[in-house]
């Protein structure tokens, strides 16, 4: 505080009473347009498992999926596929929260009779001879050396997403290729990588609102408005939201106003085990003057 007034008196100095005021107006309206320009991002520590057999589950502390998620965790032979399926989610206005990428084997076999014909040769033209071999899955032909194939799949594939007893998020796989008469065989899938978000790690984040209370300051008891900016939660609803900092405030009361910050305020709306939902504490720091800090209290508010 011996800081901000000695500040606060060079400014004075410097500019005259009516430029600290003007000076710390244009600081804070600085402060918000800096706020929403760099959005400090969630953190990006993610916890691996591995919660059932041949299952990876990657937990990402962020809120959606996105492209650079995709380029951070997946492997980079999947990382098209995977960019190309984030894409059509967003043309959909779809909120990704859990991408999977599986790798399944699978050999087969089988026989069948061959039909060989053969042309014999003329004066103009070699002998030909022609195999050709047809089951429900490959329609192959063979002419001389030159073969020619056509392979026909059908798969089907069932998915489940859950939770284990940890509770992390799990998702398998399974998937089955359809053969004759729609029967079902299983190819196994010898792995699956999951990437979910959680977003419920706190961070911080910048989002401008209003708030309304009443509190003391001065040696009296006032009407306090405060636009609180930056803020630190688990996502940006008010429920959501525990702390706030730097919130500039203005204090009214019949005989005077003040201006000033809560340097910081916590949501009692943000503890377990209580129905509030909305309701801040704020220490207040404030000037009547615009030159000393003159004003020193509390606040109680809620958000509109």
């Amino acid at each position: 505080m011996h800081i901000l007034n000695k500040l606060i008196a060079t400014l004075k100095r410097i500019c005259g009473g009516q430029m600290v005021t003007v000076f710390l107006t244009i600081l804070v309206v600085a402060a918000f347009f800096f706020g929403y320009l760099q959005r400090p991002s969630p953190e990006t520590t993610a916890t691996i498992s591995q919660p059932a057999p041949n299952v990876v589950t990657i937990e990402v502390p962020v809120e959606v999926i996105t492209e650079r998620v995709v380029v951070e965790y997946i492997e980079i032979e999947d990382q098209t596929a995977a960019l190309a399926l984030l894409e059509q989610n967003d043309e959909l206005k779809i909120r990704v929260e859990q991408l999977s990428v599986s790798l399944a084997e699978a050999q087969s076999s089988g026989t069948g009779v061959a039909v060989t014909t053969v042309v014999p040769p003329t004066e103009t033209a070699p002998a030909v001879a022609t195999v050709t071999f047809k089951d429900w899955r490959l329609d192959f032909t063979a002419e001389n050396n030159i073969a020619n194939y056509t392979l026909t799949q059908k798969f089907s594939i069932v998915n489940s997403v859950g939770r284990d007893k940890d509770n992390v998020p799990t998702n398998l796989i399974r998937l089955y290729e359809i053969g004759p008469n729609d029967e079902r065989v299983l190819i196994p899938t010898t792995e699956t990588t999951t990437v979910a978000v959680t977003g419920n790690t706190p961070h911080f984040y910048t989002k401008l609102t209003v708030q309304g209370g009443v509190g003391h300051a001065g040696g009296e008891q006032r009407i306090f408005f405060a636009t609180p900016w930056l803020k630190r939660g688990n996502t940006t609803a008010t429920e959501d939201t525990r702390w706030a900092f730097l919130t500039p405030m203005v204090a009214l009361s019949k005989e005077e106003q003040s201006v000033g910050i809560a340097p910081i305020s916590f949501n009692l709306g943000s503890l377990a085990r209580q129905p509030l939902t909305n309701l801040w504490f704020s220490p207040y720091v404030g000037t009547t003057t615009g030159v000393t800090i003159n004003q020193t209290g509390f606040v109680v508010s809620v958000t509109f």
